[in-house]
C-alpha cells in the first residue's frame, strides 16, 4: 500500500513540475505558480496513471504530502480522519503536548517523543511530567 501512494505521489510530482515547465511562464520565472498548475498535474496523473484511481483519494494524498512539506507543524486531515480523530478525544486529553524527535543519524539517541508543554492541571501534570521529558 505504501508503495503504490509513494508512487502515486512521484508521479503527481512529476506531472506537476512537466506543467509547471512546460505551461507556465511566469512559473519558470519565479513569479507565480499560476492556480491551474495545480489541476493539470492531477488530470494528468488521473488520465495517465496505469490503473484507474480514486480522484479524491489522489486529492488527498497530495494535500498531505504538500501540507506536512510546509513545516513540522502542520498537517492535512480528510473529514473522515478528522471525525476518528474528535471520536478518540472523547475521553479526555492527557494534558500535554509532544513532539515526535527522529532517531539523528551516526548518534545512539533513538526515535522518541518530547514533552513540550504540559496543562496544568492535566494528568500529565499529576504523574510529573515536564517539558523536554522523553517519552
Amino acid at each position: 500500500m505504501s508503495r503504490w501512494r509513494s508512487l502515486l505521489a512521484f508521479s503527481l510530482g512529476a506531472a506537476a513540475m512537466w506543467c509547471v515547465q512546460s505551461g507556465l511562464p511566469d512559473a519558470q520565472a519565479g513569479n507565480n505558480l499560476g492556480t491551474d498548475a495545480y489541476g493539470k498535474a492531477l488530470r494528468t496523473v488521473l488520465d495517465r496513471y496505469v490503473d484507474p484511481v480514486e480522484p479524491s483519494r489522489v486529492l488527498a494524498e497530495s494535500l498531505k504530502r504538500i501540507v506536512s512539506g510546509l513545516d513540522r507543524h502542520s498537517h492535512y486531515l480528510t473529514a473522515d480522519e478528522r471525525a476518528l480523530l474528535k471520536q478518540r478525544s472523547r475521553g479526555g486529553t492527557t494534558g500535554m503536548i509532544v513532539e515526535f524527535q527522529r532517531a539523528e543519524a551516526g548518534s545512539r539517541k533513538p526515535a522518541r517523543l518530547e514533552v513540550s508543554a504540559v496543562l496544568p492541571g492535566s494528568p500529565a501534570e499529576k504523574v510529573g511530567l515536564q517539558p523536554g521529558d522523553s517519552i
